[in-house]
């Protein structure tokens, strides 16, 4: 019989293995002051942006980090981690998406 702990780790190994990739998201009030910025004060580049008819998202990267620049007309909160995974590589039960009501909106 397998104890709660052996099953929580073999649970983490399989997402650990469906991980890509992970951002930086910093939230900014005006984007391309930002981009500016990044790339060309501090050399980063530019891997993604979107949507293409009116960017409010970029995707950076530079000096071993990525960054993901989200603008926003709110609140500038501190920035967040955000895990990328290749969803097919999850376990059936984690796959599986949460009802509508308790999805984040993020």
């Amino acid at each position: 019989m397998r104890d709660e702990a052996y099953e929580r780790n073999m649970s983490l190994d399989r997402l650990t293995r469906a991980l890509r990739s992970a951002q930086v998201v910093v939230a900014c009030s005006d984007l391309a002051a930002t981009m500016d910025f990044f790339i060309n004060r501090l050399g980063f580049r530019l891997d993604a942006i979107f949507p293409a008819d009116a960017p409010s998202t970029a995707v950076i990267s530079g000096h071993g980090v990525t960054l993901r620049l989200e603008q926003t007309s709110g609140q500038i909160v501190a920035p967040t981690l955000r895990f990328l995974v290749d969803r097919s590589a999850l376990p059936r039960s984690v796959n599986s998406k949460p009802p509508a009501a308790s999805r984040s909106s993020s």
